[in-house]
Formats: structure tokens, C-alpha cells, sequence
């Protein structure tokens, strides 16, 4: 009984270590795939791979400011999501 258990447990971590791994390496690639494909559009290098930019300045309050600057920056077509102004 208890071997049994122990089997389990031991394939329960392998499954859930193996289901981990592929999930971040099918971010990992599906990000980088993207930036590759828009990199050339200009725009702050955070926001052009994650969300973590808009929700920096969204946290300071400073959204509008941030994406004004950005696009004065780079020009009419600037890579920041969720921006409009």
C-alpha cells in the first residue's frame, strides 16, 4: 500500500514538473515569436513582450502620461498596449 502510494506521489511531481516545463517554454516561445514579428515597431521594450508596463504606470497613475510620451517618442505607431490617447 504504501509502495503504491509513493509511486504515485513520484509520478503525480513528474507530471506536474513536465506540465510546468511545457507551459513556460510554450510562453516563452509564443513571446518571442511575437516580439520577432512586431520588432519593428518602435516603443519601450517591456511593453512590447508583457503587460507589465501598462501595469507599472497604471499603478502610479500615470497611464495617459506614460503613452503620450511614448507616442510623441516613437512616432504614431508605438508599440504600448492598451493606450489610447
Amino acid at each position: 500500500m504504501a509502495l503504491s502510494l509513493t509511486l504515485f506521489h513520484a509520478s503525480f511531481q513528474t507530471w506536474t514538473t513536465v506540465l510546468f516545463a511545457v507551459a513556460a517554454t510554450w510562453w516563452a516561445v509564443r513571446t518571442w515569436l511575437s516580439y520577432r514579428r512586431l520588432q519593428h515597431i518602435k516603443g519601450p521594450w517591456l511593453a512590447s513582450i508583457s503587460n507589465l508596463w501598462v501595469f507599472y504606470h497604471t499603478c502610479r497613475s500615470q497611464l495617459y502620461l506614460a503613452g503620450q510620451e511614448a507616442l510623441r517618442r516613437d512616432g504614431m505607431l508605438s508599440m504600448v498596449p492598451v493606450v489610447l490617447s
